[in-house]
This record gives structure tokens, C-alpha cells and sequence, in this order.
């Protein structure tokens, strides 16, 4: 908690730990676009 609370700047540890989740779930969100990764045909606009 320390180094999280150093690293980030944050002191109030609910706000830490709210950061902390908030990127927990853009990261998980990643994984499931990154299982998409060639499943997709985009269309290029040209």
C-alpha cells in the first residue's frame, strides 16, 4: 500500500484503492478486445 501510495501520489487510501479497481477493469476490458484481435473486419473508409 505504501509504494502504490508513493508511486501514485495519492494519500487518502479509498481513493487509491478506487484507482487501483478502476484500472483493474480497463485492463481486463483490454484482454477481452485483445481475444477479438483479427476476428473483426474493419472497414478502412478508402
Amino acid at each position: 500500500m505504501a509504494k502504490a501510495q508513493k508511486l501514485s501520489n495519492i494519500k487518502d487510501k479509498g481513493v487509491l484503492i478506487e484507482k487501483a479497481l478502476q484500472l483493474l477493469v480497463a485492463i481486463e476490458n483490454q484482454k477481452g478486445l485483445k481475444n477479438l484481435w483479427g476476428k473483426i473486419e474493419l472497414d478502412e473508409g478508402n
